[in-house]
């Protein structure tokens, strides 16, 4: 089965094809004179109703609820306990406290003892120690990467039997300042160049090295340490009011772009006339027939359908995910792969890199797994971009059947444009499939299949004396360009050859109310001017 390496027989190298946008996108451009402006017919909404909603609700809700919610004074505070640990960061809430009690042995003279190290993850670094010399007041240092602060300790003078004294530090979320208060005694500190919002690491150094004095005893010690992390549990009214009130004129919005999108398909699907019945299609046998493969076969033109070696259609096993990256491999090996950059950007842009590659190698091994029950297909990693390795005499790809084309200049064989017929005859490319990155995919397959069939009509059918062909290739322009005028032409003219007046009168009628129904205006053509 195909691995790394793949055992593909043959690796698709396809050049790319420069196409002028005819299609873009979910944006269908209905040609309605060859050297006139095009008009633009919306098919889709550029974003699917998820990104509409959850574009809408969620930029209000930051704009909107999180502020009013901070004002509300119905919030209840819960405070935790936290053990201390300085082998991982600590993050605020709401507030942070840090607690310790200081104790002075008796009978030492002179202290210089580091009492707390803080470190952030923004390298950001804060130090507290104790100092005193006989006949100087005690007091506290207090220093950053760009400042110092002197913090006197209000305690009984040496010597006193031991002395002892508690210091507090209280960070506030949503202030760069913080507190110190040593006994009764409360500082504000400022301007350190310290962050509380950032992530801490506390160490008490007394703990793991103590400080011995001249008489061989403990000099300070550290003791009762106690984290105290503040948060609020309680969402305020005013949130939930206003989370309702978005959240149904999100609806609504969606409602109505819902609405929209509905009249758009009923549009399309009125004028995406239906193909020919087989039997006027094959008149006089000119066209050879043709049975889509359904064992070890992938289909991306009409809607994404995959088969595998026994023709079990195995499309639905193809979760949205690996749906998404099959096709991006597919898609992008004629253009000499895609980057693990583009993948990460395309599939998961809200990950790190760590975090991305561990989910591109996951799925990457699923969809092996799935593409080896198709057939002799394998993934591979060349130069830094994947592609996809496959014996395409194995497996039948149409969207390679039409890349296959596309490197012809221009088809003028009608071997050539029989292929080109089966592969279009289901529809647009991935016509049930919206992703961004997809619509210049989309817009170049439009813009070939439209001006490849056209010029070939122009220039190699008589359509009284092949109105099959011209019937068919009319069929195939349809689902392409619903409104397309020179498909018109070819659709009549293939129905009066073959004597069948009332339906090419039908197809007329068909055409001008639809052309009303979109642009709003008469269509300016009679019968008999296409005729």
């Amino acid at each position: 089965m195909p691995g790394e390496q793949g055992i593909g027989k043959k690796n698709i190298n396809i050049k790319k094809q420069i196409g002028f946008l005819y299609v873009a996108g979910n944006t269908i451009f209905v040609r309605m004179k060859k050297e006139e402006k095009e008009t633009k017919l919306s098919a889709d909404c550029h974003l699917s109703h998820f990104r509409w909603g959850g574009i809408l609700l969620y930029s209000l809700l930051f704009f909107l609820l999180f502020p009013l919610s901070g004002m509300s004074q119905e919030n209840v505070v819960h405070s935790d306990t936290i053990p201390p640990d300085n082998s991982r960061y600590l993050y605020l809430k709401k507030q942070l406290c840090v607690e310790f009690t200081v104790s002075l042995h008796a009978g030492e003279s002179n202290y210089f003892t580091p009492l707390l190290q803080l470190s952030s993850n923004e390298n950001e670094y804060l130090n507290l120690f104790l100092d005193y010399q006989v006949g100087t007041p005690k007091q506290l240092l207090l220093y950053s990467r760009t400042n110092i602060r002197k913090l006197p300790v209000p305690v009984p003078e040496y010597p006193a039997a031991v002395s002892s004294f508690e210091i507090k530090l209280l960070f506030n979320q949503q202030s760069k300042n913080f507190h110190v208060s040593v006994g009764d005694t409360l500082y504000l500190i400022d301007n350190l160049g310290f962050d509380p919002q950032a992530g801490y690491k506390f160490n008490f150094p007394l703990l793991n090295d103590p400080v011995v004095g001249a008489t061989g005893q403990q000099s300070v010690q550290i003791s009762q340490i106690r984290f105290i992390q503040t948060s609020d549990r309680r969402i305020s009214r005013t949130f939930w009011y206003w989370f309702v009130f978005v959240l149904i004129i999100d609806l609504l919005i969606f409602g109505a772009v819902q609405l929209r999108k509905r009249r758009i398909r009923n549009i399309q699907a009125r004028t995406a006339y239906p193909a020919e019945p087989a039997t006027e299609q094959r008149a006089n046998g000119e066209l050879p027939e043709f049975t889509p493969p359904v064992q070890s076969a992938i289909y991306l033109f009409g809607n994404f359908h995959i088969y595998d070696a026994q023709g079990n259609n195995i499309t639905r096993k193809f979760t949205p995910l690996l749906k998404e990256l099959f096709l991006l491999l597919l898609i992008y090996t004629p253009e000499k792969g895609i980057t693990s950059e583009k993948l990460r950007e395309i599939l998961w842009f809200d990950k790190n890199e760590q975090s991305a590659k561990n989910n591109r190698a996951v799925n990457m091994g699923k969809l092996r797994s799935l593409l080896e029950s198709v057939g002799e297909i394998g993934i591979t990693n060349r130069n830094g971009s994947w592609e996809l390795l496959l014996n395409d005499e194995a497996v039948y790809v149409d969207y390679l059947e039409y890349i296959n084309l596309c490197q012809t200049s221009r088809i003028t064989s009608r071997e050539d444009i029989d292929k080109l017929l089966h592969v279009a005859q289901s529809g647009a490319l991935l016509a049930d499939t919206h992703y961004e990155w997809l619509d210049r995919f989309k817009s170049k397959s439009s813009d070939f299949i439209i001006d490849t069939f056209t010029q070939y009509a122009e220039t190699r059918i008589n359509s009284v004396e092949q109105p099959d062909l011209a019937l068919r290739i009319a069929g195939v322009i349809f689902r392409f360009d619903p409104l397309n005028e020179f498909a018109l032409q070819l659709r009549i003219q293939g129905y009066v050859a073959l004597g069948k007046h009332s339906l090419a009168k039908k197809a007329y009628e068909r055409f001008a109310r639809e052309y009303s129904e979109a642009y709003g205006q008469k269509f300016d053509k009679s019968f008999i001017d296409i005729r």
